[in-house]
């Protein structure tokens, strides 16, 4: 479809459901579980702001004008809540990058442990990208709910992938899940 009318956003993402304990990412055919075991996370270009998302609405997102320097809480309506947004690349479990962005709190709580990770590792790995490793969820009472927060592990660091160099991960419209069988191998990343 050359006029790219089709109802999607166009977005390639991938999603921490809390509630499951899962990954979801898109595809042509709707959303997918994955299982996510390795993926190259590019920590070092992820964007933090802020977000409001709904069901069944396209997310309003306001990032900061640096990882350092916050941005005022956006006066629209909504329910605005603190966001990040990371890309992720798997070839065999993800066919590819995908964004993962989210403003809830276990999803927020497995970045920020991750980005630690990466800060504390980062200048011994100058230009490297780390690989990261899913090991399980942590189940956590946070305020009045519970939540579930991804753990996440640099496992080793390597060269910056050539799909990562793009502003945006490929359209959805041309990209359909990978098979079956390669959503559930491993991403090497030698």
């Amino acid at each position: 479809m050359g006029l790219n009318l089709s109802n999607s956003t166009g977005s390639e993402y991938l999603r921490w459901m809390a509630s499951r304990s899962e990954w979801v990412m898109s595809t042509e055919n709707g959303p997918e579980i994955v299982e996510l075991k390795k993926a190259v996370f590019d920590v070092g270009n992820l964007r933090t702001g802020w977000a409001a998302m709904a069901p069944e609405t396209i997310p309003e997102f306001e990032w900061n004008p640096s990882i350092t320097k916050a941005a005022p809480r956006p006066k629209t309506p909504g329910e605005w809540k603190r966001a990040f947004e990371c890309k992720v690349f798997a070839e065999n479990a993800l066919g590819g990058v995908k964004v993962w962005s989210s403003n809830s709190t276990g999803a927020c709580m497995g970045i920020d442990a991750l980005h630690d990770q990466y800060t504390s590792a980062a200048n011994d790995n100058d230009g490297k990208v780390p690989v990261v490793e899913f090991t399980g969820a942590k189940h956590a009472k946070v305020g009045k709910g519970n939540t579930s927060i991804p753990q996440l592990k640099i496992v080793k660091w390597i060269e910056r992938p050539g799909e990562l160099e793009g502003e945006e991960a490929a359209p959805a419209v041309s990209t359909s899940a990978p098979p079956a069988d390669a959503q559930q191998s491993t991403d090497e990343f030698d």
